[in-house]
């Protein structure tokens, strides 16, 4: 793996997963919360949000945002994912990023990773 320190344009894929405190209470907020959360995610433009819908993850409830766009900073075309994993009192935020050319490959790692968390 090379140092962050080489990290930049050349890096075609990415996932950052995070735990926060809250999220929504009620299950019909859900939707409206997800689609804030990713109105956050920063350095992508003409991002079209191609689905938006519940599912399950690892058992428990969560919700998936999927959409294309572009990056920021090189004009690349892209692809983005992310997932929301609710629990009692927080959830776990995953937003995944590649190149529109690599995301098949990587959206097949990226859930690998997703449904690898186990908090136990």
């Amino acid at each position: 793996m090379r140092p962050a320190t080489t990290w930049g344009r050349d890096v075609d894929a990415h996932i950052v997963v995070a735990v926060a405190p809250g999220g929504p209470g009620q299950t019909a907020n859900r939707d409206a919360f997800a689609r804030d959360l990713f109105g956050t995610i920063p350095n992508l433009k003409d991002v079209h949000v191609n689905s938006a819908e519940p599912l399950r993850i690892g058992g428990q409830p969560g919700h998936q945002v999927m959409a294309v766009g572009k990056d920021m900073r090189t004009g690349a075309d892209i692809n983005v994912v992310q997932w929301l994993r609710f629990g009692s009192g927080a959830y776990i935020h995953m937003i995944a990023v590649a190149r529109s050319s690599a995301w098949i490959p990587a959206y097949t790692r990226f859930r690998q990773v997703r449904d690898g968390i186990d908090l136990q």
